[in-house]
């Protein structure tokens, strides 16, 4: 390569690197206009067209790298990408096979092919390649993540569950905290509050475990010493000798709940499966909704778990709300069971979609809910666990859902950003909506791409009223 394209060229990628993407684009086809066969250049036209959503035209690109060097295993492994986001996922795996035919040590590809596998519910396939990623690298914390799913969804529950403890095993290793960097070293005054409250109630229940009274009275005195006027939306990085007093506790999972063994139905045995089955697929917009969800004891297993376990660590994603995920703690027995059973008593409406992810959300404040936003996946389960009497208006408490669904390439980036497009897109657009009011141990399932949103919440204060939902999600949907 002359040393002019090679100068280019490292301009090009520096832009690139940089995010940049427009000047990387117009960077790389200039090069291009000067050496058409360029394959690197044009192999970067590509992948910066597929970051920018663009998969087509990015596959045209791809194409012409190969075609310049045919054996170009980045060229067809980034050409498997684009089309998997495009659904053409048979495709996708050719692509794949063919990226590692050319190197078969090549991991992205690999995983990106196990990946595809999971898209197609070739669940066993990808779950071979998973084991096989995780022997080469203990730490694959996506491979180890997807392990989980697939086990999950195949129905071995103990393996799933050891998966998932690693991925949280994970997260909170000192080498691996930029997972939740924020999480970390920041705070508000109401996560300090909260997590000051759940050791209290621990403290109350009779755990007895390295001094918690003590803890308590760290969290109080750290709450009464920060100046929280200074920070702006009520967020403050803490300093060394604040985090120093709760750095073994805070964020951490320093008590999980440990449940007993499931040995039988979690879900309702005496739902009616077949009217909720017909009531999703007739329903405007689609879904159904149902009491008694879950049997006695397993709702009270559940909200003992949700109670005690240490594992509400997100506070940015969502104002007021503090939020727990599948891979960071919220993984328990029961919980699995719950997401197994639900596919096989209503198989008409989960089909053979895996699951794909489970959080649930904690508001921290009695009139504050979730708002207007869309799931990325196919079918969304969402049900409740506090008890009724902690919501002051049982009329509404629970969910909005809407109607009119999102445009075709509907683009998710973050939940901020989407609110205010979705808002203006319905504010265009018009269409009904159905509220559905609160109840405790209610079970709304939908279209995971339909926009929904907290109902107007009114709750009481205290520990224990905190309203608590879950969110399972199926399949892989088309928002992007």
């Amino acid at each position: 390569m002359p040393n002019s394209i090679s100068e280019e060229f490292q301009r090009a990628l520096e832009f690139h690197k940089a995010g940049r993407l427009d000047k990387a684009e117009n960077a790389y086809l200039t090069l291009v206009s000067k050496e058409p066969n360029n394959s690197s250049a044009l192999h970067n036209v590509g992948v910066v067209l597929a970051q920018k959503h663009k998969q087509k035209e990015a596959i045209k690109f791809f194409d012409r790298a190969i075609c310049f060097l045919p054996d170009y295993p980045e060229a067809f492994n980034n050409k498997g990408s684009a089309l998997l986001a495009l659904g053409e996922f048979d495709q996708a795996v050719a692509s794949y096979k063919q990226s590692l035919k050319i190197r078969p040590d090549y991991a992205e590809a690999e995983q990106n092919l196990a990946n595809a596998f999971m898209k197609l519910s070739e669940l066993k396939k990808a779950l071979d390649i998973y084991v096989k990623l995780l022997k080469n690298n203990p730490n694959n914390y996506s491979a180890m993540l997807n392990a989980g799913l697939a086990n999950l969804t195949l129905g071995n529950f103990e393996k799933a569950q050891k998966y998932f403890d690693e991925t949280m095993t994970i997260r909170q290793s000192e080498q691996h905290r930029n997972f939740g960097k924020k999480e970390s070293f920041y705070t508000t005054k109401a996560k300090l509050s909260h997590d000051a409250a759940q050791f209290r109630y621990l403290s109350n229940i009779g755990l007895d475990k390295c001094g918690i009274d003590r803890i308590v009275d760290n969290y109080r005195q750290l709450i009464s010493r920060i100046d929280w006027k200074k920070s702006s939306q009520n967020t403050v990085q803490l300093t060394e000798n604040e985090l120093l007093r709760i750095k073994t506790t805070y964020n951490r999972p320093f008590h999980i709940c440990n449940l007993p063994k499931v040995n039988s139905d979690v879900i309702n045995p005496l739902l009616e499966t077949e009217t909720i089955s017909r009531q999703y697929d007739k329903s405007t917009p689609t879904l159904a909704y149902f009491d008694d969800f879950l049997t006695a004891g397993a709702l009270v297993n559940l909200r003992r778990f949700l109670l005690e376990s240490t594992i509400w660590y997100d506070f940015s994603h969502i104002d007021g709300q503090l939020a727990a995920y599948l891979e960071n703690g919220l993984a328990n027995p029961l919980l699995l069971k719950i997401a197994y059973e639900i596919k096989n008593l209503l198989p008409k409406i989960f089909e053979d979609l895996p699951l794909t992810q489970v959080w649930a959300f904690k508001g921290l404040h009695g009139n504050q809910g979730i708002d207007l936003h869309a799931d990325s996946g196919s079918v969304s389960l969402n049900f409740w666990v506090t008890p009724d009497a902690a919501n002051l208006d049982p009329e509404t408490g629970g969910i909005i859902i809407h109607e009119i669904p999102p445009p075709q390439n509907w683009r998710l980036d973050n939940f901020h950003k989407d609110k205010k497009l979705i808002e203006k897109y319905l504010h265009k657009t018009g269409g009904k909506t159905l509220s559905i009011p609160y109840r405790e141990n209610r079970a709304v399932i939908f279209k995971s791409e339909l926009f929904h949103q907290s109902d107007v919440v009114n709750f009481k204060s205290g520990y224990e009223n905190h309203r608590i939902n879950i969110t399972m999600v199926f399949g892989y949907g088309d928002l992007i």
